[in-house]
């Protein structure tokens, strides 16, 4: 049977909502159900009997409307609750399209450093549509990933761990990767660039390299100091990048190429192809990843101290 609300009992809800009582004790009261009490008081809210509870949101309009411009509608809802959903929808502040971020495309095919974010992209990147292209890096490299975000536009978002960079609307930019072979799902099929000049290649490689090589040393039990470049990737990516380092910088070794599992590398030891490499890489000042640039000198400059006293010791060691 049907509860007929007196204004006694509708005084007596507002009062025991009021202080606070859950909806299950107040149906209790009612000898009713949740669902029927609940609904009452939104009536008599909308009638203006009942106050509306202001919400702790309203405190923080500033800082979820900031958070979900800059890190979008899933963050926003994992830090603040789904409930924020209808709070921001009910007072007109919810908007489900995020603007469309701007992109620069023709300023990035006109740059000199198209190539390098080229070879970034292949060992890095994704093209993961007709129009639609992403990178997304550790968070130590957030400042590196700015520059294209800065250079050809589209959206950034970072999180603890991984930022990510990512541009719509973009059609050139993937047919230029598509010209450089630089295509969907490449992991285990991605082929070289073709008929690019020395210039060009350096630049593809020294991005390429950034994305998907290490320079790396270690000290053996004799005393003995190594060093080395490491470049991973598909068997025929592998083949075209030895063959550049052949014919432009002048490597003597052609060092054969290993398999583990799916994915091919190349490594280079030596010190004269080592110091060809690194010298060749970055003898321009294109844009690079500096944290391998600099590693790659201080290797460099610990090799020479160890040549000149014939040994090392921890604080060489410790240099790097």
């Amino acid at each position: 049977m049907r509860m007929t609300w007196t204004p006694e009992n509708e005084a007596l809800l507002i009062s025991l909502r009021l202080d606070g009582k859950k909806w299950k004790y107040i149906a209790n009261v009612f000898n009713s159900t949740e669902f029927a009490v609940s609904r009452k008081y939104c009536y008599l809210r909308a009638s203006g009997l009942a106050p509306y509870k202001k919400h702790d949101y309203w405190n923080k309009i500033d800082e979820i409307k900031s958070y979900l411009l800059k890190y979008g509608h899933v963050k926003t809802v994992e830090k603040y609750g789904s409930y924020v959903i209808h709070f921001l929808k009910r007072n007109n502040l919810w908007k489900r399209t995020q603007p469309k971020p701007s992109n620069y495309i023709d300023k990035f095919l006109k740059s000199k450093d198209k190539f390098y974010w080229a070879g970034f992209i292949a060992a890095d990147g994704c093209v993961k549509g007709k129009k639609h292209v992403e990178i997304g890096l550790a968070i130590k490299d957030k400042n590196h990933l700015l520059k294209i975000h800065a250079l050809a536009g589209g959206s950034f978002y970072v999180t603890d761990k991984v930022c990510t960079w990512s541009i719509h609307r973009s059609g050139d930019l993937v047919r230029f990767l598509n010209d450089l072979n630089i295509t969907r799902r490449k992991t285990f099929t991605l082929k070289p660039p073709v008929g690019l000049s020395e210039s060009d290649t350096k630049d593809f490689i020294r991005g390429y390299f950034d994305g998907d090589g290490c320079v790396t040393c270690s000290w053996q039990s004799r005393g003995w100091f190594t060093k080395m470049f490491i470049f991973l990737g598909t068997e025929k990516m592998l083949k075209w990048i030895r063959l550049s380092l052949r014919n432009y910088a002048k490597c003597t070794n052609y060092p054969k190429l290993t398999k583990n599992r799916s994915i091919h590398s190349i490594s280079y030891g030596s010190k004269k192809d080592f110091m060809c490499i690194g010298k060749w890489l970055y003898s321009s000042n294109g844009v690079c990843l500096k944290r391998k640039r600099k590693k790659y000198y201080q290797i460099l400059s610990i090799m020479t101290d160890v040549e000149e006293k014939g040994k090392y010791n921890a604080t060489d060691e410790a240099r790097i």
